[in-house]
C-alpha cells in the first residue's frame, strides 16, 4: 500500500456533519464536514489517551473528543482542554494529524501523505468525464488486495470467459495487439471485443451491435476507468479501488451512461454493475498468492497483459520514491501503538520521517515545557 497519494473516502454525499470512521491504507480515520461544507480528514486518535474522535461530535465547527472533552480545529489542533481550565494554554504538540481534502466527481477525497502541496501527485483522473450523462453510484466490498482488483480491471482477456454471461463473449476469445498510451500518472489502450447481444432494456436499443469498443486506463494509485461504445451507446465505468487494509478492497464506483438518462432506469443500471462484480468476486478473492509479486518476472505474462505489465510498473515506481508502507511493521505494532500516516500538519523533520505514533517527543520550549506542566 502507498502513501502520498489522494484515496476516495466514499460519494461527496457520505460525509456530513456527523463524524463517520474510515479505514483506509490500514489506517483509521475520522471524516466530517464543517459549517462551511468543508470535508475535513482526520486521524482517528485523540492524542491525549487514544480516544476515537470519531464516536465525538462537533461543536462551533470544532470536533470534541468522547473521551476527556478535547476540542480540535480542523488543522488537527487542539483548541480546549476542559480539565485545565477555560484560561490555561493548550500546549502547541497537542494535535492529531489533519489531511488535504477535496471533492470532485461526486466523491470526497482525501491526500494521506506529508508531501507539500506543490509535489503532490492529483487526484486520480477520470477521462471523458462529462457532466452531461447520467451517474449511478455504488459500493463493492472484495476479500481481496487491492492490486489484485485494480489489475483485474485493466485484463481485457478475462471479459470473453468470466463475463461471457453479461458483456463478454468466448467465440472469438483472441486479444489483438493494443499500443498504450502513457501519461505522467497513468496508462491506457483502445480495444474491440466481441459481444453477445444485449438483454433487457439496453437490448432492445435498435443501434447496439455486438461489437464492443473499449478505451480501458488506470490513475495512481487505484483508479481503472473502462469506456464502453455499443454502436451509439456509451457507458463509463469508472472504479476506485481503496485499500481498507491487505486484505480487503473498498471499490466506490460510479458508471455514466448517454441513454436511458432517466432517473427510473438506475436501478437497472445498478444491477448490471453489480452482475459485473459478482462474476469477477470468485476469481478475484481466490488468485493466489494473494498480493502481487515483487518482481513482474515472477509471474508469466502474454501480449495481452501489456496494461496490466505497465501498472506494476508504476507501482514499482511508487516503491522507489519511498512511498510504500512497511506493513509488516503495521502487523506487528497493530493494536500495541496507534499507527498513522504522516501529514502535511506535522512540520518538524522527525515527525515526517517517521509513520510510528505516538512520536518521541522533541525537547519542548520552555513555553511549552509551561504548558505542559499544568496537564501533568
Amino acid at each position: 500500500m502507498f502513501k502520498n497519494f489522494w484515496y476516495a473516502c466514499g460519494q461527496s454525499s457520505s460525509i456530513t456533519e456527523k463524524p463517520r470512521r474510515l479505514k483506509i491504507i490500514g489506517q483509521n480515520l475520522v471524516a466530517y464536514r464543517n459549517e462551511a461544507g468543508e470535508a475535513v480528514v482526520m486521524s482517528d486518535l485523540c492524542i491525549h489517551r487514544g480516544g476515537a474522535l470519531s464516536l465525538g461530535w462537533l461543536e462551533d465547527g470544532c470536533l470534541r473528543c468522547p473521551y476527556h472533552g478535547w476540542k480540535y480545529d480542523k488543522e488537527g489542533k487542539c483548541v480546549e482542554i476542559p480539565a485545565n481550565g477555560k484560561d490555561a494554554k493548550v500546549p502547541s504538540r497537542a494535535r492529531v494529524d489533519s489531511y488535504p481534502t477535496a471533492d470532485k466527481y461526486g466523491f470526497a477525497w482525501v491526500f494521506l501523505g506529508d508531501l507539500p502541496e506543490e509535489e503532490r501527485p492529483p487526484i486520480p483522473d477520470f477521462p471523458e468525464w462529462d457532466d452531461e450523462m447520467r451517474p449511478t453510484y455504488g459500493e463493492y466490498t472484495w476479500d481481496a488486495n487491492w492490486r489484485r482488483v485494480v489489475e483485474n480491471s485493466l485484463d481485457s482477456a478475462h471479459a470473453s470467459w468470466v463475463h461471457r454471461n453479461s458483456f463478454g463473449s468466448n467465440q472469438n476469445p483472441e486479444i489483438p495487439d493494443y499500443t498504450i498510451e502513457k501519461s505522467d500518472w497513468g496508462a491506457g489502450a483502445d480495444l474491440l471485443l466481441l459481444s453477445p447481444k444485449l438483454k433487457g432494456l439496453w437490448g432492445r436499443k435498435r443501434e447496439v451491435i455486438n461489437k464492443v469498443e473499449i478505451h480501458n486506463a488506470f490513475s495512481m494509485p487505484n483508479v481503472t476507468t473502462v469506456l464502453m461504445k455499443f454502436g451509439k451507446m456509451q457507458t463509463r465505468l469508472y472504479n476506485v479501488s481503496v485499500p481498507v487494509d491487505e486484505e480487503t478492497t473498498l471499490t466506490h464506483w460510479v458508471i455514466l451512461r448517454d441513454f436511458f438518462k432517466a432517473s427510473f432506469f438506475d436501478a437497472d443500471t445498478r444491477r448490471r454493475t453489480l452482475k459485473i462484480f459478482y462474476e469477477d468476486a470468485p476469481i478475484v478473492c481466490n488468485q493466489r498468492p494473494e498480493l502481487i509479486p515483487e518482481e513482474i518476472s515472477a509471474e508469466l505474462h502474454v501480449k495481452s497483459d501489456a496494461l496490466q505489465i505497465e501498472y506494476r510498473r508504476f507501482c514499482e515506481s511508487a516503491i522507489k520514491r519511498g512511498w510504500s508502507i512497511d506493513m509488516d511493521q503495521h502487523r506487528t505494532l497493530e493494536g500495541k501503538k496507534a499507527t498513522i500516516i504522516p501529514s502535511p500538519a506535522r512540520s518538524d523533520a522527525t515527525a515526517k520521517a517517521k509513520w510510528v505514533y505516538p512520536e518521541v517527543p522533541m525537547t519542548p520550549s520552555t513555553e511549552e515545557a509551561s504548558a505542559e506542566q499544568s496537564i501533568s
